[in-house]
């Protein structure tokens, strides 16, 4: 998927504010969300894939593989606007439809799950996320970045990235293979959503 890329221009900067504006709102939101979910009864599902796979904290290449995806996709879109502005309203979709997602099916943690040392991720007193689940938001969001991605070369290395994080999070047993499965059309589904919104707002010129 290729989306139209630009300079800097008035609107776009306005756009641009606005955008990131929701997406704070949005991420405050689910912080609140998070702690809500933490104390809620779920189900345990019957995996047989993390059954047959040891459980090992990965936690530290894990952050590491989506910090890096995140500076890079921050430093390669900054300079074009339409694919920045994409990627924050396909990520302010994904993070509403993880929210719709995890309230509607709510999971308890996977049997031998090791917790995922993210300080990101807690809702803010430090306290790591057990029930985040449905869908996996780390597999997700590498995933949302190698399709607004603007060459054949950074979709790679998102791609590759996202096949690592989804491995990994299945043998810390963090993600039951559901949440990892589902990740994948569930980016897809922002993207396009978000690239059309895009392309409304901003045909392409000429």
């Amino acid at each position: 998927m290729n989306t139209t890329t630009s300079s800097w221009r008035g609107a776009e900067i306005r756009n641009a504010a606005l955008s990131v504006a929701v997406l704070i709102v949005v991420l405050l939101g689910y912080s609140r969300f998070l702690a809500f979910n933490e104390t809620r009864a779920g189900s345990v599902l019957n995996d047989p894939l993390l059954a047959r796979l040891p459980a090992i904290d990965a936690s530290i290449p894990i952050f590491v593989l989506i910090y890096s995806a995140l500076l890079l996709a921050l430093i390669t879109r900054l300079r074009e606007s339409r694919m920045l502005l994409t990627t924050i309203h396909a990520y302010t979709l994904l993070v509403l439809l993880r929210m719709l997602m995890m309230y509607l099916v709510p999971l308890d943690p996977p049997r031998g799950m090791v917790m995922l040392q993210d300080p990101l991720a807690s809702t803010g007193t430090g306290v790591p996320m057990a029930r985040d689940l449905f869908f996996s938001g780390h597999t997700a969001t590498l995933f949302l970045l190698a399709l607004t991605a603007g060459s054949r070369v950074y979709r790679i290395l998102f791609l590759v990235a996202t096949a690592a994080v989804a491995a990994l999070v299945l043998l810390q047993h963090c993600h039951y293979t559901i949440d990892v499965v589902v990740a994948f059309p569930s980016a897809y589904a922002c993207s396009a959503v978000a690239q059309r919104l895009q392309r409304r707002i901003h045909p392409v010129d000429g």
